[in-house]
């Protein structure tokens, strides 16, 4: 699959998760959202290494294992205020929650191009155009946001 339809597809689901963990978080709270969220994530993994198998396991290396692992903190943490912050919510103010939260694509093409300019492995140059997006959502960001 070609990774602008990925990111596509990405961008559907991660839409319709909002709305879900929303209204959901609204009903039950977040902690069950949590822990039906963990279920489903150890549901796809456990599909995804039955039909390719381990093999990329072999690829890992201690510092690769630690980055993944502190990803998985940080998106369950992350994922854990989300929810907290859909409940508290106001009902008009949902959406904004999700634009708040969902807006770390900026924080993290500023993350990625800190590292490219300290040659950190992984890191890359923000072009202007990046920079212009993330100037245009940031603005978008605060226009949600404002009382």
């Amino acid at each position: 699959m070609d990774w602008r339809a990925a990111s596509l597809a990405s961008f559907v689901m991660w839409g319709g998760y909002a709305v879900l963990g929303s209204v959901a978080s609204n009903a039950h709270g977040e902690k069950v959202n949590i822990a039906i969220e963990a279920v489903a994530v150890s549901l796809v993994a456990a599909i995804v290494v039955a039909r390719v198998g381990l093999g990329e396991f072999a690829k890992a290396t201690p510092t690769s294992l630690t980055q993944a692992s502190m990803m998985g903190l940080l998106s369950a943490c992350g994922l854990l205020a989300q929810f907290y912050a859909f409940r508290v919510a106001p009902d008009d103010k949902q959406g904004t929650v999700v634009m708040i939260s969902c807006m770390f694509p900026i924080l993290a093409v500023a993350i990625f191009h800190v590292m490219g300019v300290l040659h950190i492995t992984g890191g890359a140059l923000a072009t202007t155009k990046q920079w212009l997006g993330c100037a245009f959502a940031a603005i978008g960001l605060w226009l949600v946001s404002v009382k």
